[in-house]
């Protein structure tokens, strides 16, 4: 892998934050069978994007976050949505699909009504990444809209770390 930017990024400036939490708990999976825990993506790095699909700020991230999905799935991203609902019509599974279809999402994504993966997280904005190294450690966060490109620093330089 190349740099994504011209600003030179390394991982070791990504201090290990927390170890990821599971899914427990966690039953309705869209584009994937879905993962139990973080054991299923070891190896692999991780973003976490906590969204709901009326907030308007975390449609504006969804290019970014589709087309991360898109450039660095073959080379071990893994991203996965999280979605946690702020209304109550937010939480009905078939107004989730119809928003997943319209925006186009192809990546993972998981329904949280019940907040259950937000608390582990100890998350309280929409929109939310946390970036996950291969060894299940999160390393990097950003919450609400931009820093895009420091962001995607970030996924390359987990990438190029070594396991």
């Amino acid at each position: 892998l190349v740099f994504a930017h011209s600003e030179k990024f390394d991982a070791k400036w990504l201090p290990v934050k927390f170890q990821a939490p599971d899914f427990d708990g966690l039953t309705n999976w869209l584009n994937t069978p879905g993962y139990k825990s973080m054991k299923d993506l070891e190896g692999n790095v991780v973003l976490i994007d906590f969204w709901t699909y009326s907030c308007y700020n975390c449609v504006n991230t969804f290019p970014y976050v589709q087309g991360w999905h898109k450039k660095y799935a073959d080379k071990g991203l893994t991203v996965i949505g999280v979605h946690a609902p702020e209304f109550g019509f937010e939480k009905k599974l078939e107004n989730l699909k119809k928003a997943v279809k319209k925006r186009g999402l192809t990546f993972p994504i998981v329904q949280d009504n019940g907040f259950k993966l937000w608390r582990r997280y100890g998350n309280r904005y929409w929109p939310a990444f946390y970036l996950i190294d291969k060894r299940g450690k999160v390393r990097y966060s950003h919450f609400g809209e931009g820093r895009y490109k420091q962001t995607e620093s970030a996924i390359v330089a987990l990438l190029n770390e070594p396991a």
